[in-house]
């Protein structure tokens, strides 16, 4: 019983998530700044093709109505996607695909950045986070590897915050400690 609830689960987002995907292909950005998306949609939209009508949006100046029509993010998550927006102006071409799934991570985890300056740091943390886990992907094939919460943090701003750690040495030191009493 179990294994048909989950099976009809299955069917009905992939529905619900090929006809958003099918809207959105047929849809101009004109027409995708007026769509009303919920926060929930926002993966599908930031993870599939239909994600390259953000392209069009920046291109036509039409990202802040888009922003302004997302529903269910916080008005301080909106301000960063705009602070976003105008830092995007400074980019080349070739880092628009990394700010692309930047900007997507901003919408998603809801962060809240303060300035340009915020957004530019993050922007490259997140860059080298993209690095890291590319890196790391093909290094273990088998394993998974993606953007979370934390991608704008460096590794050390990471324990620094999360761990109760005093650092990498902290923990080198901890390390060191167990293996020697053992």
């Amino acid at each position: 019983m179990r294994y048909i609830s989950c099976l009809i689960l299955v069917t009905l987002l992939t529905t619900v998530s090929s006809a958003l995907l099918d809207k959105l292909g047929k849809t101009q950005p004109s027409e995708l700044v007026k769509t009303k998306f919920e926060k929930k949609d926002l993966d599908d939209i930031f993870d599939k093709e239909a994600f390259d009508k953000l392209e069009e949006l920046f291109k036509e100046n039409k990202t802040h109505e888009f922003i302004d029509n997302l529903k269910g993010l916080s008005d301080n998550a909106k301000k960063s996607l705009k602070l976003s927006t105008e830092f995007r102006q400074n980019l080349d071409s070739n880092d628009s695909k990394h700010f692309n799934k930047f900007f997507a991570f901003i919408a998603k985890y809801e962060k809240e950045y303060h300035n340009h300056t915020h957004v530019s740091e993050s922007f490259k943390r997140f860059k080298s986070t993209l690095k890291r886990i590319e890196d790391r992907q093909k290094e273990s094939p088998k394993a998974k590897f993606g953007i979370n919460q934390f991608s704008d943090l460096t590794p050390e701003e990471f324990i620094a915050k999360h761990t109760g750690l005093k650092g990498v040495e902290h923990l080198k030191e901890l390390h060191k400690n167990t293996n020697s009493s053992n």
